[in-house]
């Protein structure tokens, strides 16, 4: 008695609804179709290749993005003169354009002598030097009007960093490359020695990416 009763509570689907699913279930089945699950594994499975290849692409370009920025800067101030040293990778070519700005900061007109050139570039890796380049190779004197800026630039070729590159391909970060490594560097750093009053240095440290 109690389990009929309990029956009695459980609602039964129609059996219209049940026959019609049947129905076409075997019209399906007839008609070589696949099954609604199967459809919708279907569905579901094209949507998570997509999703992955989705997230792969993206994965790609993350990794692969550049290793340092293109442009790097850095400065230095001495007797109210502000020096600032500038490198910029060249689009057309693996070299850089380094550029020199000479700004007078202490409100005041001012001279500056130099012993020619007015400063030296060179690029580095540890003691090592690659490259070398020079500023204001015929200045030893310079003017300054109060806020006053000079600017002189130099092209630093490429062929001894890909020239260093080759030599030493232990010094390659990261030293193996995957599908999803970034793109090999080697750490270098460029110092800038100016000279003037006993001789002013600076450095700046940069990634010097390699087509390998």
């Amino acid at each position: 008695m109690f389990l009929d009763r309990l029956k009695s509570f459980v609602p039964n689907p129609p059996m219209e609804s049940r026959s019609e699913k049947i129905r076409e279930r075997i019209e399906r089945h007839r008609l070589g179709l696949p099954s609604e699950e199967t459809v919708k594994k279907r569905r579901f499975s094209r949507s998570l290749v997509i999703i992955n290849l989705l997230l792969l692409i993206v994965m790609i370009f993350v990794f692969r993005r550049p290793v340092d920025r293109s442009y790097h800067t850095v400065g230095v101030e001495f007797d109210r003169t502000l020096y600032r040293l500038s490198l910029l990778r060249d689009g057309r070519s693996d070299g850089y354009r380094a550029s020199l700005s000479v700004e007078s900061v202490g409100g005041e007109a001012k001279t500056i002598f130099f012993s020619p050139p007015l400063a030296v570039l060179s690029i580095m890796y540890d003691s090592e030097e690659i490259e070398r380049v020079e500023f204001g190779r015929s200045t030893s004197r310079l003017a300054l009007h109060p806020g006053e800026t000079r600017n002189f630039s130099n092209r630093i070729p490429a062929e001894g960093m890909e020239k260093f590159g080759r030599e030493h391909p232990d010094l390659l970060v990261p030293p193996r490359r995957t599908i999803f490594s970034r793109d090999q560097y080697i750490p270098l750093k460029a110092r800038l020695t100016v000279n003037t009053a006993g001789r002013i240095t600076t450095t700046l440290d940069f990634k010097y990416e390699v087509d390998r």
